[in-house]
Parts: structure tokens; sequence; C-alpha cells
């Protein structure tokens, strides 16, 4: 009964919603990297926590041999509600990391994604300082290269579109 106590009082603890409102509002990359660390780590100590829930199951069913009838509707009832929580935890445990890893998995996305088009605004005032030809045909290849810039600025603002997209995603 004790040991059933413990792991009861235990699995609350690892039911702990620290993920309650993630994605409706927007929260610190380093809150995410912490609460995926917790997360981590809960799920070891969930892992170690295991053998005292078979034992737990186990004993349980043991007792269950040798009650009477009044005593082992409450003791399935009991054992029932600590399965139920076990499996509800490593549900939790594991919907928790899922969720968290995608948005990590999205926070570098979008780091790429800004990285990327700093590199596109680098190349784009480079290649726009350069200095403008004074003969008419390196003015006509001139025109040329502007036109090219001029499309390589629209595709970079669809990546910035996309990015904004992704953002307001979260």
């Amino acid at each position: 009964r004790e040991m059933a106590e413990k792991l009861r009082k235990w699995l609350a603890e690892v039911s702990h919603l620290p993920l309650s409102g993630l994605g409706n509002i927007p929260v610190p990359l380093q809150q995410v990297r912490m609460l995926f660390d917790e997360v981590q780590f809960k799920e070891k100590v969930f892992l170690r926590q295991q053998g005292s829930y078979i034992l737990t199951v186990e004993a349980g069913k043991q007792l269950l041999l040798s009650a009477d009838s009044g005593a082992e509707a409450a003791l399935q009832a009991e054992l029932t509600d600590i399965q139920e929580k076990w499996k509800a935890a490593s549900m939790h445990l594991e919907e928790q990391k899922k969720k968290l890893a995608f948005l990590l998995k999205d926070w570098e996305k979008c780091e790429r994604g800004i990285a990327n088009s700093l590199e596109k605004l680098r190349m784009f005032k480079k290649r726009l300082s350069q200095p403008l030809p004074d003969h008419h045909e390196e003015l006509h290849a001139e025109q040329m290269r502007c036109k090219e810039l001029e499309n390589a600025v629209g595709r970079w603002t669809d990546d910035l579109t996309e990015l904004m997209l992704v953002r307001d995603a979260q």
C-alpha cells in the first residue's frame, strides 16, 4: 500500500503539465530548451520507476488472489487506477517530448532561413555597390544585371513571406 501511494504521488508529479498553453503564446527558445531537458529528465526517471510500478502491480495481483470479495473489488479498483495513471503519464511524457522537439525543429528551420536571408542581403549589397558603367554596351549589360537582381529580390521576399508564415504558425 505504501509503495502504491508513493507511486501515485510520483505519477501525479510526472503528469504535471509544464506545456499547458504552449503554442498559444510565444515562448523564448531558452524556455523551450529548458522544458525539453526537463521532459527528457522526467522520462529517464520514469523509466527508472518502472521497476517500482511492476512490483506494485505484481504485489496487487498477488493480493487479489488471497483477498475476500469486498477487499477484492477495492484492490482491483486501485490496481486499475495505478495502471491507467502509468499509461497516461507515459503518453503525456511522449506527447510533451514530441511537441517540444517539433518546436525546436521549427526554430532551427527559421534560424536557417534567417541566415540564408542575411546572406542574400549581403550579396545584394555587394552587387549594388559596384560602380555604374560609362559605355553604352556596358550600360546594357548593367541593365540586365539589375533585372537579375530585381528577380532575386522577388525570390528573397517570397522566402521572407514563408518564414513569417512559419513564425506566425507558432
